[in-house]
């Protein structure tokens, strides 16, 4: 069984290089979650030769994710992952809060 992964700022040219490593290392994701900021969401993406849709970066956006991947800024990275964190109970442990 794959797992369910976030991207948070996958519309950046780092997101969309943590995207490209997920596919080049063959990681198993059986589902991909882009997120961005509201102005792109919606924008489309290719992820193993299959369109995904970029959906707004919101705490309810973590819900059911295995784990999320952040490459946006330091100020959105405070705002977003205390969400992420308590949308899926990770505690207090995470590396990089």
């Amino acid at each position: 069984m794959g797992l369910r992964v976030g991207v948070v700022g996958a519309t950046g040219v780092v997101g969309r290089m943590m995207l490209r490593i997920l596919e080049e290392r063959g990681v198993a994701v059986d589902e991909l979650r882009p997120m961005a900021t509201a102005s792109s969401a919606g924008t489309e993406l290719t992820f193993r030769g299959e369109t995904v849709r970029v959906v707004e970066a919101r705490r309810e956006a973590f819900d059911g994710l295995d784990f999320a991947l952040f490459s946006a800024g330091a100020t959105a990275r405070r705002a977003l992952a205390p969400p992420a964190v308590d949308a899926n109970g990770y505690g207090p442990r995470v590396p990089g809060l």
